[in-house]
């Protein structure tokens, strides 16, 4: 059998020159676009000025998480019958919502209460105090509703190194975000934050604000035989507001030389009892704690039953509170706080205010509130192991709506 004849050599010729003008085409050919990814889930970030990061394509679904919606949208994320869980705490980054050390996934256009009316997840900030209800399993939590809980809301009226004076009360600021923000008197502002069993305040965050809204004041009313007080500022109701029993509260009006003039004050549900407010078996809270008597101080408005497992070093944590029909208890096992933005309780150097209205010099030479002294001696400093980490309680109480209302309105 013959074989067959090659080709002629200039047609070989050919050949390989095209083979060679393909394999230089392939390779300075241009690389193929890449394939959008969602982000990997639980990963904390944070985007510009301490909010959530733009999402990238791809992440059109739930918070950013790497949970795609589905084909429907996926646009409601509660109504799924797992038991709902309450948190409160510090935000930390944003791949969902990074708070307690756990993520929870939301809708980008899930409405979140706030003092001011509804805002979207994209104004939620780094340092800020969140109310989340979720549902779900601890790894995969969803949001069903969303508030943002500022301590105070009003103008500023006093600046030092390290501390601001809104509605009368003393706000320390080292390290609160935005980082190196120089606050001014007269500025409209939100401040987030945790207070101490005292009733001190750290900030966590502080927010501008539109000028002219009301004064909001969160905290521990007192009556203590004399006029009503909410920690140390003089409290003056309207006529015909009713003040509720002392503890809790949240009072809105204005402030008129020193004494906040009262539109309405009403119970902060929250702080009573966080798992009947919640409607839920179990709430995770950020507090700064201290224990003895068998009882855990959440913050100076909330005291728990607890065993010993659940007492701890005084200190900023995480506890698990479980409802009961005889009230909150304290779980065991509360955990140190995620690492997070926080300030320092910051000390009182003898520096001058910028504005001075209503404070007067004591026997020291500082510029003070009248009410001050008659404060600390009812417990309103703080002790050696906490900001603030005194047993008393004549402090005042963060802060929280009622079911249904915005927390911090």
């Amino acid at each position: 059998m013959s074989r067959p004849l090659p080709p002629p050599r200039a047609e070989r010729l050919a050949f390989a020159a095209c083979l060679a003008g393909l394999l230089l085409a392939a390779c300075t050919a241009q690389p193929p676009a890449p394939v959008p990814m969602a982000a990997p889930a639980g990963l904390c970030r944070i985007g510009r000025d301490g909010g959530p990061p733009p999402l990238a394509e791809g992440e059109r679904g739930i918070g950013g998480t790497g949970i795609l919606a589905s084909a429907e949208g996926e646009r409601g994320i509660g109504g799924t019958g797992s038991p709902s869980l309450g948190i409160v705490g510090v935000v930390t980054g944003f791949a969902s919502i990074c708070v307690n050390g756990l993520h929870v996934a939301y809708d980008p256009d899930q409405p979140v209460e706030a003092a001011d009316g509804p805002l979207t997840p994209a104004a939620l900030r780094v340092g800020q105090v969140v109310v989340v209800e979720a549902t779900g399993p601890d790894g995969a939590l969803r949001a069903r509703r969303i508030g943002l809980r500022h301590e105070l809301a009003g103008t500023v009226e006093a600046v030092e190194d390290g501390a601001i004076r809104v509605a009368g009360q003393r706000v320390a600021t080292a390290g609160a975000l935005p980082a190196g923000r120089a606050w001014r008197v007269g500025e409209a502002v939100l401040v987030s934050g945790l207070r101490a069993p005292d009733g001190s305040l750290t900030a966590t965050r502080i927010d501008p604000r539109p000028a002219g809204g009301a004064t909001l004041v969160f905290g521990r009313l007192t009556r203590l035989g004399g006029p009503a007080r909410i920690g140390n500022l003089p409290l003056r109701v309207a006529p015909g507001v009713e003040l509720p029993p002392d503890g809790a509260v949240i009072a809105r009006g204005r402030m008129q030389d020193g004494v906040l003039l009262a539109d309405s004050v009403e119970r902060d549900r929250l702080m009573w009892d966080p798992p009947a407010y919640f409607g839920a078996g179990r709430v995770l809270i950020e507090a700064w704690t201290v224990s003895g008597g068998g009882r855990l101080l959440l913050g100076p408005g909330l005291s728990v039953p607890a065993g010993p497992g659940a007492m701890g070093a005084p200190g900023r944590r995480v506890v698990e509170l479980r409802g009961g029909p005889n009230g909150p208890s304290a779980a065991p096992a509360g955990r140190a706080a995620p690492e997070a933005p926080r300030g320092e309780r910051a000390p009182m150097p003898d520096r001058g205010f910028e504005g001075r209205r209503g404070l007067e010099r004591g026997a020291g030479g500082r510029w003070d509130s009248p009410g001050r002294a008659e404060a600390a001696g009812r417990g309103d400093r703080p002790g050696p192991d906490t900001p603030g980490g005194g047993a008393g309680g004549g402090g005042r109480g963060p802060d929280a709506a009622p079911r249904g209302g915005a927390p911090g309105r």
